[in-house]
């Protein structure tokens, strides 16, 4: 299991004129390679989607990479809607529960090995 963001790049404050900026350009670029270069080594991806009223535009971001790389992606919502159209078409399954989701992902790793 991986935690992208128990690694990722941190932002280097900079002093100009006084006045403390952040140099982000940069700093995004490294995070985003950083994330996708994690995300490109997976076997799945389990998504938390829990929390009412968040874009998760980043999750959905990863979740559209994944499914161009064919690394499936299963998605635990809670009580939030399922019911958007890019979630349907990039999620492989989505669930209420998280044990729901992680019992998908204990099958679709039993049936891989019992493949090979």
């Amino acid at each position: 299991m991986v935690d992208p963001v128990a690694s990722e790049p941190t932002a280097h404050d900079a002093q100009v004129d006084g006045v403390v900026t952040v140099d982000t350009s940069p700093f995004y670029r490294q995070v985003v390679e950083h994330d996708l270069a994690m995300l490109r080594g997976c076997d799945a991806m389990l998504m938390d989607m829990t929390i009412p009223y968040r874009t998760y535009v980043g999750c959905i971001c990863e979740m559209i990479y994944a499914y161009l790389w064919n690394i499936p992606c299963v998605v635990y919502l809670g009580q939030i809607d399922p019911d958007r159209p890019w979630l349907r078409y990039h999620a492989t399954a989505m669930f209420t529960a998280r044990s729901e989701a992680v019992a998908y992902l204990a099958r679709h790793f039993q049936r891989r090995l019992t493949a090979d």
